[in-house]
């Protein structure tokens, strides 16, 4: 049962009563209870006949198919999708109270909603941490086994994904902690599926591995230890969530930036300015952001709120396409970042093309003849700008944006990102003259709150 809170009179009573509905719910299963009347759920599956090797396999899929489906699937997203609509990836037309409040720049802890956000990203960090210790008492070596990395791994990358997106950190019912805690426990499970892929001779487990964790130190300003493990990881690599047609793993960009009326649309962000529209030149633009305009007859479609033009994003094609956790071509713009925080800007733009040169020689046939130019910069201002606007390219719609500029917001400064998207309607009639404003206009961090419902059922948080 979900919860919401609200400073009337009429919310407190919701509340109330919804309380003694419980207490009458608990109440009746006393009485039957005490009638032993034996009513046994057939699906139920007790912890115990989990511990057994056969079913492990089983139990580590499942945890890493909750860490897909909390980052693309809940509240109309997931962490990865609403996180987009809170950035400047992507501005919501949708009318629902959740999304469209993100998208404004207003951060709640009480819609429906934010319940999804919070305990499915809660629940893949419990299931895949559950995951490497059923394991580890499983396994006859776990030191060497490719269950356990395969699980360290999951564990690694549900820590650095609610790192990335939650203001503050709660572990297992604890007290509120800093979201660095999360990226803390990520490099502890990197680093051990690191060791234990290496023995056991799982070598793209390894590289995974390596660049989750040059995330994470990068996260936590390790910038040292991140360029050590990015490194290790080729351009080529690609680490991913795998999504599918059917089931609980789809991608949710595609259902609500592409297909479902236009609810999320490339309109009124910065990358409608720097991608390809579909429809128009295509040698214009940056092919890596590729969108076009959805139409019926010569009549722009407009969007749920009747309001803002559907401008459909074309990276994703369907629900079945899997998003990355980590690509290779990411970790040399870490490298490029990590030269920028030393004031090395020369080397920074010799990473930046050299992710662009790769690009070039890889291109998809969807470019067409377009090509990706070699960029300049005469100081480091310069270079900073071309570094965050090259990263929100090359990761665009990858749950990548809100931890950048979570860290941009520190370094180089909030006032160095000149980055500006549609938040709230004007007062007319006319989209286009629905204010531009910085990234950073938003009603706190940006960053998803905990719940309201870990807030109130948590003893350990105060109110």
């Amino acid at each position: 049962m979900t919860i919401q809170r609200s400073d009337s009179g009429e919310g407190r009573r919701r509340h109330a009563a919804a309380h003694a509905c419980l207490l009458v719910l608990a109440a009746a299963a006393l009485v039957f209870a005490a009638c032993d009347l034996k009513v046994l759920n057939p699906a139920m599956i007790s912890d115990e006949e989990l511990n057994d090797p056969q079913v492990l396999k089983a139990v580590i899929t499942g945890a890493a198919s909750d860490v897909g489906y909390a980052a693309l699937v809940p509240g109309y997203g997931g962490l990865f999708v609403i996180g987009s609509v809170l950035t400047d990836e992507l501005v919501a037309t949708d009318t629902r109270v959740g999304p469209r409040t993100m998208s404004d720049g207003r951060v709640r802890d009480d819609v429906e909603e934010a319940q999804s956000w919070w305990g499915y990203a809660a629940q893949a960090r419990w299931t895949t941490e559950a995951a490497v210790e059923r394991a580890r008492d499983l396994v006859p070596d776990p030191d060497a086994d490719s269950l356990v990395a395969t699980a360290s791994v999951w564990a690694g990358f549900a820590n650095r994904i609610n790192g990335d997106a939650f203001c503050d950190a709660v572990i297992d019912g604890g007290p509120l902690e800093p979201y660095t805690v999360y990226f803390e426990r990520a490099e502890r499970y990197f680093t051990d599926a690191i060791a234990v892929a290496t023995a056991a001779g799982i070598d793209t487990l390894v590289t995974a591995a390596y660049a989750g964790r040059a995330q994470s130190r990068m996260m936590l300003g390790n910038w040292a230890g991140a360029v050590a493990d990015a490194a290790m990881v080729p351009n080529e690599f690609m680490f991913v969530i795998n999504n599918s047609t059917a089931g609980r793993n789809l991608n949710r960009y595609w259902t609500y930036g592409r297909s479902n009326d236009g609810r999320y649309v490339v309109w009124g962000t910065p990358f409608q300015e720097w991608g390809m529209e579909w429809t128009g030149d295509r040698t214009q633009g940056d092919p890596r952001v590729i969108w076009e305009v959805r139409t019926s007859g010569n009549q722009v479609l407009i969007g749920p709120d009747g309001r803002r033009p559907w401008y459909a994003l074309r990276k994703y094609l369907g629900t079945g396409d899997d998003v990355p956790l980590v690509r290779g071509t990411e970790m040399r713009l870490i490298e490029a970042e990590a030269a920028l925080v030393a004031g090395d800007w020369q080397t920074a733009i010799d990473k930046i093309n050299g992710v662009r040169d790769f690009r070039n020689a890889t291109r998809p046939s969807t470019w067409g003849t377009n090509t990706l130019e070699h960029v300049t910069a005469s100081s480091l201002e310069e270079a900073w700008f071309i570094l965050m606007k090259e990263r929100g390219i090359e990761l665009w719609l990858e749950g990548r944006r809100l931890p950048d500029l979570r860290r941009w917001a520190v370094h180089p400064g909030k006032e160095h990102v000149p980055f500006k998207v549609v938040r709230l309607e004007a007062p007319t009639p006319n989209a286009e003259d629905d204010p531009r404003v910085s990234v950073y206009d938003v009603s706190n961090e940006l960053c998803f709150e905990v719940s309201e419902d870990e807030r109130l059922s948590n003893p350990n948080i105060g109110s």
